[in-house]
């Protein structure tokens, strides 16, 4: 079981890590946001996983919150982006 937490956590961090070098590399704001929401996207699967490792429910329920105010976030700002003010 070790080995398989040790390897989703690698491959979580290493999205996180290529994510955070491809928000400096897009210039324009519509594909920041993408790398942005994928960003969140990472932040849950390591609740997710910390929740596991610690054995706790609690985490989930933010993880659970964190998704959702995170999807919201993304969809407000689309929807100025689309319209503007």
């Amino acid at each position: 079981m070790n080995i398989a937490l040790t390897i989703v956590v690698s491959l979580l961090g290493f999205g996180a890590a290529l994510s955070c070098v491809m928000l400096f590399v897009f210039k324009k704001t519509a594909e920041r946001v993408v790398v942005v929401d994928g960003i969140t996207t990472l932040i849950t699967g390591f609740l997710v996983v910390l929740s596991f490792i610690l054995n706790t429910s609690f985490i989930l329920d933010i993880a659970l919150i964190y998704a959702v105010l995170a999807f919201a976030a993304v969809y407000v700002f689309a929807r100025y982006l689309e319209r503007g003010v």
